[in-house]
């Protein structure tokens, strides 16, 4: 039989951040060997920021052009009126690490995860927490603002105020991210003995890796949970 060319397989339009992003690396690479299985091809955007905007304009190009069979999003989230379009155009879709009413979403239970992670440093005997935080947080359709939300019930249950914990933050979900995360509240370092890596596993690797690079033993200083389980995690030392 023929081998079919790309003019003639079905495209699937993927809607990304950074592919250096190890959490979307995993997702691309997911979708590829699944298309390629199925005979798709993969039609990569990827955006230089997470921005609503920038969102939103990708998607309507690609209604606009009328060649894709098929939307993932990944990581990222459209305005209002650009999710109205996508719904109206009837092209199949689904968001990853979104959760959006009346559309396909694969999300797990951040809430939960987040809960969990505050409830294990505390019977840990860590009360003096800090958290490391993404952009993406004060997004609620986002996986980490649900991660977060799940932490703050958590601390309230424990009679710990969410306000009086010290507060970081990164841009990107990367090691030198995380480092920068820790000099930004290095000066409160000593009021912290647990923190929760919100913004995953790359942000809180780095975080640690400047904790001792300061003298801080890790887990008897600080205990540090991240989030994701890339596979660099299991390869760090504390």
């Amino acid at each position: 039989m023929k081998k079919q060319t790309d003019e003639c397989k079905k495209t699937i339009s993927v809607i990304c951040g950074r592919i250096g992003s190890t959490f979307i690396s995993t997702v691309i690479r997911g979708i590829e060997n699944k298309a390629n299985e199925k005979n798709y091809k993969i039609e990569f955007h990827s955006l230089n920021s997470l921005t609503e905007e920038e969102t939103s304009k990708t998607i309507e190009k690609i209604l606009i052009e009328k060649d894709s069979h098929g939307i993932v999003v990944v990581s990222s989230t459209p305005s209002k009126m650009a999710l109205n379009k996508i719904q109206k155009s009837k092209i199949p879709h689904i968001f990853i690490e979104r959760n959006f009413n009346q559309h396909h979403c694969i999300m797990i239970d951040n809430f939960k995860a987040g809960y969990n992670a505050g409830m294990h440093l505390i019977k840990k005997g860590r009360k003096k927490l800090g958290v490391i935080l993404d952009p993406q947080t004060k997004d609620k359709t986002s996986a980490t603002y649900h991660r977060l939300e799940g932490f703050k019930k958590c601390l309230k249950e424990n009679s710990i105020n969410y306000k009086d914990i010290i507060i970081t933050s990164v841009n990107f979900h990367n090691i030198e991210e995380g480092r920068s995360a820790f000099d930004k509240i290095y000066k409160h370092i000593k009021k912290i003995n647990g923190i929760f890596g919100v913004a995953g596993d790359l942000a809180a690797i780095g975080f640690l890796l400047e904790a001792k690079s300061h003298g801080i033993t890790i887990p008897d200083d600080i205990a540090i949970i991240g989030f994701d389980d890339v596979e660099m995690a299991s390869a760090v030392e504390p």
